[in-house]
This record gives C-alpha cells, structure tokens and sequence, in this order.
C-alpha cells in the first residue's frame, strides 16, 4: 500500500511525472465514473464524461484543490459540469446532488487494474486532436481543456450552441474510434 499522498502526486505530476497523474487516475477513475453513471445513467456517456473529467485535470493541473489532502472534491466538482454538459447532449437535466455521497468514500490507493498509462492515453488524444480540423480541434480545446460550457464555447468560437455539440460529437466519436483502434 502505497503512503504517496495526492498532495505529493499532484506536486510530482507538475514537475511532469506522468507516472504520478496515473496513479491518481487509478486511485479515483472508477468514483467518478461511478459518480456519472449514477447521474446519467447511461455507460457510454459516463466514460466520455469520466475520460473529459481527466482531461481537464490533466490540463488545470495547477489549479487542483487537494486543500483537504485529497483530490477527489475537485474532481467531483469538474464532473458535476461536465455530467450537465452530458445533460444537455441527451436532453435532459441530470441530478447531480447525489455526487456528494461520493465525498467520504476512500478509494484503493494503489488499484492496479489497467491496461494502458495515462500517460499514454494522453499521447493518443493529443495526436488525434491535433489531426482535427482547426474548428473541431477548438471545439475540443474550449470544451475539454478550457473547460468552457458549450454556450460560452459557441460565443468565443462564433458559431452556434447547436453546432458546437454537432462538432463536439463528431470529435467523441472520431476519438472512440481511434483509440479503440489503437486498443487504448
């Protein structure tokens, strides 16, 4: 069993240890895509908001409250968002309240049930991204890494709310596709 805290994870994850941020992926992966699938109730739409919930951490790294010596509030917060952007994508208003029995609950610190590194997975997005259109690819910027609202991503962006989900669903399943591909 391992003593690392989320604090020193998040630290050594900033000086670019890839490794860190895996083992914190692994410690609360599973909660809060738990999390979703019980506000969403729908698995494919909880692994898309699980895989952007990590994605965002991955690029606010800096900004990760572990003000409580652990990560897992932040994560939920960043859920709670995007699990009503995924609301929104079905047409219906997901009650995300219950996200706060999931506070308490103490993960396997050390779960070692995977198959391909964050790290890893992180490479692959990337690529695949910057192989977008430019107008997909800032879709999936202002969304996933800016952690915009498909409203305030469609103002910056210029086009419209409808379109931003066209682009943005379009890019989730150009993604799917390739990352299954390449088995990650």
């Amino acid at each position: 069993m391992s003593t690392l805290t989320d604090r020193l994870l998040v630290e050594a994850a900033l000086l670019g240890d890839r490794g860190a941020f895996d083992r914190l992926y692994h410690r609360y992966a599973r909660l809060v895509y738990e999390a979703a699938l019980g506000a969403l109730g729908d698995a494919d739409e909880s692994a898309t908001v699980t895989q952007d919930v990590w994605v965002i951490t991955w690029n606010k790294l800096d900004r990760v409250d572990v003000g409580s010596g652990t990560i897992l509030p932040w994560l939920l917060g960043v859920a709670a968002g995007e699990i009503r952007n995924a609301g929104r994508r079905l047409g219906r208003r997901p009650d995300v309240t219950g996200l706060e029995s999931f506070r308490g609950v103490d993960p396997d610190p050390d779960p070692v049930h995977t198959r391909v590194s964050t790290g890893q997975l992180l490479a692959a997005i990337d690529r695949e991204v910057s192989a977008l259109t430019p107008k997909d690819a800032a879709v999936f910027r202002c969304l996933i890494e800016d952690g915009l609202s498909y409203e305030e991503t469609a103002t910056r962006l210029g086009m419209t709310a409808g379109n931003v989900g066209k682009r943005m669903n379009r890019v989730r399943s150009h993604l799917k596709k390739r990352l299954a591909e390449d088995r990650l």
